[in-house]
């Protein structure tokens, strides 16, 4: 599930790149929104099987550890998206406070909007899907293992 609502919300990501009328943006974020809910609502579900087959492989608790490296992340990923904004906008000649941006500068935006994000999300989708080997039977399996444990 979580694969097809990324890729999802790659998909209804990538019109923002083009779109310049205001309805079809509204609309398009709209879906994306939904989508990106369920992707959202399936990181939670997904953490913990990890966790839990960490727990089966090690016989220990790590949560926080595991909670320790998804904030470190969350934070790199809030650099770096500051990062590609100064980079992008002193490419594409972005004026700050501006009334009116030239045609680079807009395309700029489109970039941060849509092609960046659609990017990421492919790439992860794509890490995901090569190394999350959970399937619902090995996960009943590790939650079986986990009540022998007593963990």
């Amino acid at each position: 599930m979580i694969i097809i609502s990324g890729i999802l919300t790659a998909f209804f990501v990538s019109p923002l790149i083009f779109l310049e009328n205001y309805e079809l943006i509204i609309l398009t974020l709209f879906i994306w929104g939904l989508v990106q809910g369920g992707f959202w609502a399936m990181l939670s579900p997904v953490f913990a099987d990890a966790i839990d087959e960490s727990v089966v492989e090690t016989g220990e608790r790590r949560e926080g550890i595991y909670n320790g490296f998804l904030a470190f992340f969350a934070r790199l990923a809030i650099a770096a998206q500051a990062f590609s904004f100064a980079i992008t906008h002193s490419l594409t000649g972005f004026v700050e406070g501006a009334a009116t941006q030239s045609a680079t500068a807009i395309w700029g935006i489109h970039i941060h909007l849509a092609l960046i994000p659609m990017v990421c999300m492919l790439l992860g989708v794509l890490i995901f899907w090569k190394f999350y080997d959970l399937t619902p039977d090995k996960v009943k399996e590790n939650q079986l293992k986990i009540k022998q444990l007593k963990l």
